[in-house]
């Protein structure tokens, strides 16, 4: 979805539109986009985009959740202060798809109660012009953490695995511990062994007074590490 509207004239066009006084127009304007947004994954399996930051510092949030809200209206000013706390729009990122360590579900108007639903991982990623290169806005992506531990939720209940996913940085994104991702943190031992350039085989490691088998993965693609 990201890369089949980096250059849609249409989307450029509604975001570079100035809505000074005229809000109807904005919310307009928005639920076509969305509208194109849904249309075009057909089969529902791509990454659908959230939100778009502008190069003017907006946020256009087309994110429903599981709590549909209204993605008209704009986020409030605390979502946007993350969001631009993140630097999403840094150039050094250059057109990388980047993911964020786990947060508070800053698109939601309310907690859920289920923590999994209550934690998202935002991605973000800068577009450019296909022919001339210059930097138009970056797209947001809002996964929720319940939706990637759905992915590996049967190998813990089948096998008894505790599993974590961690970002190109290290950072946790998901994880079969509860604990751990209320408190977006893996046990610096466990750090460790990402650390080598290829997967090892199962090792020994202790964490406190325990001794535990580990091992893990890079993924080809996303820089993501499964441990």
């Amino acid at each position: 979805i990201s890369d089949f509207f980096i250059n849609d004239s249409e989307l450029l066009r509604i975001l570079g539109t100035d809505y000074t006084g005229n809000e109807e127009l904005k919310r307009v304007n928005m639920g076509a986009i969305k509208n194109r947004f849904i249309e075009a994954d057909t089969f529902s399996s791509s990454l659908m985009i959230n939100a778009i930051y502008t190069k003017q510092g907006d946020i256009f949030n087309f994110y429903t959740g599981i709590r549909p809200r209204d993605f008209y209206d704009p986020l409030p000013q605390s979502a946007m202060d993350t969001i631009r706390a993140l630097d999403v729009d840094n150039p050094e990122k250059l057109a990388m798809l980047i993911w964020y360590p786990p947060q508070d579900n800053i698109f939601q108007p309310a907690p859920t109660g289920n923590p999994r639903q209550d934690t998202i991982i935002l991605g973000s990623r800068r577009t450019y012009h296909l022919y001339l290169g210059y930097y138009l806005n970056t797209h947001l992506f809002v996964l929720p953490e319940q939706t990637l531990y759905d992915r590996y939720s049967n190998y813990i209940l089948e096998d008894g695995l505790t599993i974590y996913i961690l970002n190109q940085d290290g950072g946790l994104l998901s994880g079969s511990d509860i604990d751990s991702l209320q408190s977006k943190k893996v046990d610096p031992a466990l750090l460790a062994i990402t650390t080598q350039a290829e997967m090892q085989p199962e090792r020994e490691i202790r964490i406190g007074n325990t001794a535990q088998l580990a091992s893990f993965a890079h993924t080809e693609s996303g820089g993501w590490t499964v441990l």
